[in-house]
């Protein structure tokens, strides 16, 4: 498979000070909170949890480079907005009442759905959880998407953070805040072309996502990464030209 990628931005953030000095990336406001999002009302804004404003965040930033009014959405995530989710579970558990604002927030598609509303964006979306693969099938689902001879572009979205410290034990791969966007398209004048082809060798580092951001952050032409621990693909950059 080939593809165009174009118009990526990221919004990360290290857990640590160790973590940050590790980076091969840039951790924007590594002591902010949230990034900033002047366009939602702010009446809704106060709503939004954090995770919520880092996809907001990125995908609105591609969006806006690519100049496109709206186009098809993927968004992935693997865990999900799972800080709310585990703040209703403890509420559960202490029989108290359950904020229907919160819950309708804490699905999985909550974040593409409130994208779709304040963008007006009425092009078809789809949310994506797939374990340590879900960046990946992101990537292999717009592919997918662009068969379609009247789709010729598709934002992907991917945003994740550390679970909660009630459930930090099963967070093996040493997770940070992280969220990035960026359009593929079939064939693009500027952008990064890039070759997904299948691999023997599966790519068990942790936080496979950082790993590709740093991939494009730095992209080279003949740069190459393997991302996927099951279903493994070998990615290689086949041409650069700056956007």
């Amino acid at each position: 498979m080939k593809m165009v990628l174009s118009h990526f931005n990221y919004w990360c953030k290290a857990k640590d000070e160790a973590q940050l000095a590790n980076a091969k990336i840039e951790m924007f406001d590594p002591t902010s909170k949230s990034p900033q999002l002047d366009w939602v009302p702010a009446m809704q804004r106060r709503r939004l949890s954090h995770y919520a404003k880092m996809a907001l965040f990125v995908a609105a930033n591609s969006a806006e480079k690519s100049g496109a009014e709206s186009m098809p959405v993927v968004f992935a995530s693997q865990h999900g907005d799972f800080h709310r989710t585990s703040s209703i579970l403890k509420d559960l558990a202490h029989q108290e009442v359950i904020s229907p604002t919160s819950f309708g927030l804490s699905v999985h598609n909550a974040v593409i759905g409130l994208y779709s509303i304040l963008t007006n964006n009425q092009q078809p979306m789809n949310s994506i959880a797939a374990g340590e693969n879900t960046l990946l099938m992101a990537l292999i689902e717009a592919s997918i998407q662009l068969n379609n001879p009247n789709i010729y572009e598709v934002l992907v979205v991917y945003c994740d953070q550390p679970l909660p410290d009630d459930y930090a034990r099963f967070d093996d791969v040493n997770s940070c805040d992280l969220a990035c966007a960026f359009v593929v398209s079939k064939d693009n004048e500027q952008g990064i072309t890039l070759s997904l082809t299948p691999s023997d060798t599966p790519n068990n580092t942790p936080l496979q996502a950082k790993q590709f951001v740093e991939f494009l952050a730095t992209n080279k032409t003949n740069d190459a990464l393997v991302l996927g621990s099951q279903s493994a693909w070998h990615l290689h950059i086949d041409e650069v030209t700056p956007c």
